[in-house]
């Protein structure tokens, strides 16, 4: 995903999070390589793509993190997360249901990437 990719969904997220919540936007799953060679399916791509547990926190609802620790973030806006494969919401609204957007508890993150 480019920075400006990230930036825009940044900019106009497709939902709203409320509470504790984040959005986060997962990486595309590579199908074909550079090179043309099939690399999985479109069943197995999906399958890939919800399993994914990596992504970029685009929107954070108003309460995260309040409960937790000393209520200070580990995270913002924009920062590269891991989270457990098949942790949180795969939302099915018009065009989110391909597994490109994940609904998360502030909980659900277990490591930041470091900024570069």
């Amino acid at each position: 995903m480019t920075n400006e990719e990230i930036e825009a969904l940044i900019s106009n997220p497709p939902l709203n999070p409320t509470s504790y919540h984040l959005i986060i936007a997962t990486e595309e799953v590579e199908k074909i390589s550079k090179g043309g060679i099939v690399m999985m399916t479109e069943n197995e791509a999906k399958r890939e793509k919800l399993g994914s547990a990596q992504g970029y926190i685009i929107a954070i609802g108003p309460h995260a993190w309040e409960e937790l620790s000393n209520g200070e973030p580990w995270a913002e806006i924009g920062d590269k997360v891991v989270f457990d494969r098949y942790a949180g919401t795969v939302p099915q609204v018009d065009g989110l249901d391909d597994g490109r957007f994940r609904i998360l508890k502030d909980e659900d993150v277990i490591a930041v990437w470091p900024k570069k």
